[in-house]
């Protein structure tokens, strides 16, 4: 892939991740206030849940199923073949999926089951959106356009939808309808451009794409014990007033965060490309990309941090000034996750450090656990995020340790 076309990638997914933080800017001031915190929190529970859906069916495929096909890009046939294989496990692990979440909902587990059933479409669209054959491929802007259209057509629902605090049902239904809407799109573009060969897909070709994903899914897996399950213990132990502080503070975070995913997005099959074939030039890759990340993301904290309270204010209203504190902490978090995801996923991964990768993750979600009763019960949202913060913390901490001491190694070969 050329520098140009790294270039153009980069801006069409941030063009998506724009829209991604636009649209819901929009949203998010007419739901807390009409859905009150209280009732914002249970949509956010709902959302959280579903999360945990969307990393199971993604199931590392956004890793290995990038790299294969990038690889055989060339070879029609091959990619056919990890599509048709690597969708049809993705379907069969949503199947799984939904008929827990309709069993845990139907058989007296959850008080009231159709907010769960309403959210079911978060999921369904991701599997809708096979990202990865995008990525593989690099048809980045075409997808990029339809992500920000889907999410654009869909908005005006929420306005439909939700109108008194109790429309929990419709605003999970107007996600649910921009995630489906959004996967729809994508498999019309790739029938109308023809991207992919369509083939039957075969039970070994399934199971070699689920295998070669396991690992990587075991440190996706490890990535959302500290991401995922943290807002769910701030909703089950502190309740869920204290969750919509975290969920608004986190989404100010995740925003910022989101200017750095394109970078990542279209860095990853890159870097995987050039430290196998021009040594030199992905080490100069990796300097140039640290400075403009690392510039990037603490100016954008220096702004979260000292607009904390009129950002919170101004997207949840009055009720939300409290989350201020919460903002505070979170405030530098996406300096340290980009500092972590350039160490990790762009030279880590693409060296095949895989082992030392997930240990670290590992480390991690076992510091989390541990953390996560103790900080959250008695500090609630800001506890939680004290403890992102010393989460990620320590990730970027031990992957610097480790690549400092093969530095070298990695530098000669």
């Amino acid at each position: 892939m050329s520098l140009p076309r790294l270039r153009t990638n980069i801006l069409a997914l941030s063009a998506v991740q724009a829209g991604n933080f636009l649209v819901p800017l929009l949203a998010l001031p007419y739901l807390t206030r009409t859905l009150g915190s209280e009732g914002y929190g249970q949509v956010v529970w709902v959302q959280t849940v579903m999360l945990f859906g969307a990393i199971w069916v993604d199931f590392g495929f956004g890793w290995s199923a990038t790299r294969d096909i990038s690889a055989n890009r060339h070879d029609a046939a091959r990619v056919a073949l990890v599509f048709a294989s690597t969708w049809a496990v993705q379907w069969l692990l949503a199947a799984i999926f939904v008929t827990g979440i309709l069993l845990a909902a139907f058989v007296g587990m959850v008080t009231r089951p159709w907010p769960y059933v309403a959210g079911l479409g978060i999921v369904l669209g991701q599997v809708l959106l096979p990202l990865w054959l995008f990525q593989g491929l690099e048809a980045l802007r075409s997808v990029a356009a339809i992500q920000l259209l889907g999410k654009l057509l869909t908005l005006p629902l929420v306005f439909a939808w939700v109108q008194e605090s109790n429309d929990q049902i419709g605003a999970l239904l107007f996600f649910s309808a921009s995630s489906v809407l959004v996967g729809l799109l994508s498999l019309g573009l790739i029938w109308r451009r023809s991207l992919v060969q369509w083939v039957r897909p075969s039970a070994t070709g399934m199971w070699q794409v689920f295998r070669q994903a396991a690992l990587l899914f075991s440190s996706r897996a490890l990535i959302s014990t500290y991401t995922t399950l943290i807002p769910l213990a701030v909703g089950w132990w502190a309740g869920t007033t204290q969750l919509a502080y975290f969920n608004l503070a986190d989404r100010l975070k995740s925003a910022v965060q989101a200017l750095l995913v394109p970078i990542s997005q279209a860095l990853f099959p890159r870097m995987s490309w050039l430290f196998h074939n021009d040594r030199a030039a992905a080490l100069l890759l990796v300097r140039k990309t640290a400075w403009g990340v690392g510039v990037l993301s603490s100016l954008a904290g220096l702004v979260l941090w000292s607009g904390a309270e009129q950002l919170m204010v101004l997207l949840g209203g009055a009720d939300f000034a409290k989350g201020a504190t919460v903002l505070h902490w979170l405030a530098f978090v996406p300096l340290v996750v980009a500092s972590s995801s350039l160490m990790g996923g762009q030279i880590m991964l693409p060296l095949g450090m895989n082992r030392p990768f997930t240990l670290i993750l590992g480390l991690a979600s076992v510091l989390c656990l541990l953390g996560l009763y103790p900080m959250v019960s008695q500090e609630g949202a800001v506890g939680a995020a004290q403890l992102v913060l010393l989460v990620e913390c320590v990730v970027t901490g031990a992957m610097a340790l480790y690549l400092g001491r093969a530095w070298r190694r990695v530098c000669k070969e």
